[in-house]
């Protein structure tokens, strides 16, 4: 595939505001990237978070995040600066733990307006960034955009950010986008919504899949995820698409619980969601869990004592067990 055409394709689909051909450039772009290594999904149990520290959280609101393919960028979303949610980035050195979180700035005006921005989330690729607003113009309540990284030395410059359509959004609130790019091309974005016909509770995972004429579906409730409870904030493991997280209300719940699930395939069912036990998750509200793309990393949301705030970013971190498939 020639790098120059999708490129084109991008740029054009952003200028005509075409969601559709921007998610086939998007989709040409996953196409011709060299095919990923495989990996094994054995991993040691979750370590006591830590909480990532006054550096990185404050006194509001510090939650949702997302982090990188190479683990550098951490990004979330914050209420911090004019008491209204923005997204922000921090970046660290090295992806190790003891490598230190850089002070938070912001994504910048190209996607942060005077309405709220929440829950961002990169494609596999960097270049891609998801996310929800409240801005005019969506189907509803909260609707989930995605806007193009200009260039990859820049965090702060963005094109556009282009509205993915009713078939994905609703009149109801949708949260936490987490696309997963197949290495045999599907294209999975997973996402939760509030009080959608077709849902089993208050909210609900819910999944949609590009189309052959390279827009998203309509969505589809995950029924193997949801309950008559609150089931929200899915991330899946965009190295392979076998492993999800999510926070739930649910029975066995304290507050709202961090959760798992797995498959064997990306074609084959979810397994039944297992609670992170109580190493991981406290009394009070856990939730907005991101893994990072070696699935080593936790990152989630905690208003648990010994934070800064209303709700701080944690992480929780497990060892791989097997070695890398090349």
């Amino acid at each position: 595939m020639n790098s120059r055409k999708c490129v084109a394709g991008i740029r054009s689909a952003l200028a005509n505001q075409n969601v559709g051909g921007l998610i086939t450039a998007v989709l040409m772009v996953v196409l011709a990237a060299p095919g990923q290594a495989v990996f094994s999904q054995r991993y040691s149990a979750w370590l006591a978070p830590s909480n990532l520290g006054q550096v990185v959280n404050t006194s509001s609101f510090d939650g949702c995040p997302s982090l990188t393919k190479d683990g550098l960028t951490l990004l979330f979303m914050s209420n911090s600066g004019s008491g209204q949610f923005d997204m922000y980035f921090t970046q660290r050195e090295e992806a190790d733990p003891n490598s230190p979180w850089s002070a938070p700035m912001s994504l910048g005006s190209a996607v942060n307006t005077a309405f709220e921005e929440v829950c961002p989330t990169l494609s596999i690729s960097g270049r891609y960034l998801y996310f929800a607003s409240n801005r005019p113009g969506g189907c509803g309540d909260y609707d989930i955009y995605v806007a193009r990284r200009v260039t990859k030395d820049s965090w702060t410059e963005w094109a556009d950010p282009v509205h993915l359509g009713c078939s994905v959004n609703s009149a109801g609130p949708e949260f936490s986008p987490s696309p997963f790019e197949g290495e045999d091309g599907t294209v999975e974005l997973y996402f939760s919504s509030g009080l959608r016909p077709g849902g089993l509770g208050f909210g609900d995972i819910w999944v949609s899949r590009l189309q052959m004429d390279g827009t998203f579906g309509a969505a589809e409730p995950v029924v193997a995820l949801n309950t008559a409870s609150n089931d929200i904030r899915p991330k899946i493991r965009a190295r392979d698409g076998l492993e999800i997280f999510f926070d739930s209300n649910r029975p066995g719940a304290l507050m709202a619980d961090l959760y798992s699930s797995t498959r064997e395939c990306t074609a084959c069912p979810w397994s039944p969601p297992v609670n992170l036990g109580s190493v991981v998750n406290s009394s009070l509200i856990d939730g907005g869990p991101a893994l990072s793309f070696d699935g080593t990393e936790l990152y989630f949301m905690s208003n648990r004592a010994g934070g800064s705030g209303n709700q701080d970013l944690w992480v929780t971190r497990r060892a791989k067990l097997t070695s890398r498939l090349e």
